[in-house]
């Protein structure tokens, strides 16, 4: 892996043409059976480690560069360093809120003079064509090429990746894991708002309600009403150059009816009752924590019946086959 570094520094203004608008992230209707929306990059972090022959002009520039007040590196505050040596937000004209703007931290050391380590975490999305150009910019004060430089030598160590639903209500249909995981739900005057599936700490997938969560943070909402999906995959270690070869983040997900009919087989002369509680059990406690109480032949036949009863708009194959744009764009911006 090499890193050339830029012999002379660019300017502190970060400003660059305006790219044309590409609007990413399509409506939908929920009324429309073929409507398909495209995936969107929530949240993106990647490293580079500079080869051992670089790492002293890695060092000279970038800390030069990082301490300049004149530059478009400014203080990112206490807490931002995450075990970093050095941590800088890279200001965006187009982003005037300054907690939007790109990340970069940096591990050196000051004895052999030397970067170790950079990472940069940014929410594409927030930045779109405009501030990808200033990021840009703003990288072509530390390495030739810029953006570019971070594509062909960069790792993903987290992404996430959203779809937003619009007119789609939380209360409408019923999340069905591929297996039993861990399941977390808030509701908020009797109105669910978000469910998380999965902990935390690793890969998680969120269903929610965007206004409701905007207006739980004392933030204004003034958007369309809809339901956001979103993957959140950490711990990742793949080259950013192959982000359009990203498995389908979404594709073992179900979106379900609330509730269908009863199954086949479970007619008046049979037991009615079971399906009854079965759905009663789920208002209760969620449809993993149901199922998981099931006897498994039970167990299994539910969860057929439930996933042939998908809602129409959630399309995980179709969304996704727009992710190789998606990428593309990102990595030729």
């Amino acid at each position: 892996m090499a890193i050339i570094l830029k012999k002379k520094k660019v300017g502190g203004s970060n400003k660059n043409q305006t790219l044309p608008k590409n609007d990413l992230v399509k409506g939908h209707n929920e009324t429309s059976e073929q409507s398909c929306v495209a995936p969107f990059i929530d949240k993106l972090s990647v490293v580079i480690e500079p080869p051992a022959h670089m790492v002293h002009d890695v060092y000279e520039v970038l800390l030069e560069t990082f301490f300049d007040p004149s530059s478009a590196y400014k203080e990112a505050g206490i807490g931002a360093k995450k075990g970093y040596r050095a941590a800088r937000r890279i200001a965006l004209d187009s982003l005037e809120n300054a907690k939007k703007w790109p990340l970069i931290q940096a591990n050196y050391d000051k004895k052999h003079k030397s970067v170790e380590r950079i990472r940069l975490e940014f929410v594409p999305v927030d930045l779109k064509h405009q501030g990808l150009a200033e990021l840009n910019h703003a990288l072509l004060e530390i390495l030739e090429g810029g953006w570019a430089a971070v594509v062909q030598h960069g790792r993903v160590t987290r992404i996430d990746i959203a779809v937003d639903l619009q007119d789609v209500l939380m209360d409408s249909f019923l999340t069905l894991p591929p297996q039993a995981i861990s399941r977390t739900q808030w509701a908020s005057n009797g109105q669910l708002q978000t469910i998380a599936l999965g902990k935390s700490k690793g890969n998680q997938t969120l269903v929610y309600d965007r206004g409701a969560k905007r207006n739980a943070m004392g933030q204004a909402w003034k958007g369309i009403s809809g339901v956001r999906v979103e993957r959140r995959l950490v711990g990742q270690s793949f080259p950013l150059l192959t982000l359009s070869e990203l498995a389908n983040p979404f594709s073992s997900l179900k979106l379900v009816e609330n509730l269908p009919p009863p199954p086949d087989g479970e007619t008046q002369a049979k037991a009615p009752w079971q399906w009854l509680m079965f759905c009663d059990s789920v208002q209760v406690r969620g449809l993993s924590n149901a199922l998981s109480l099931l006897p498994k032949d039970r167990r299994q036949r539910y969860k057929k019946h439930l996933a042939a009863h998908g809602k129409l708009w959630w399309q995980p194959d179709q969304i996704w086959s727009h992710w190789p744009t998606v990428a593309k764009e990102l990595l030729a911006a």
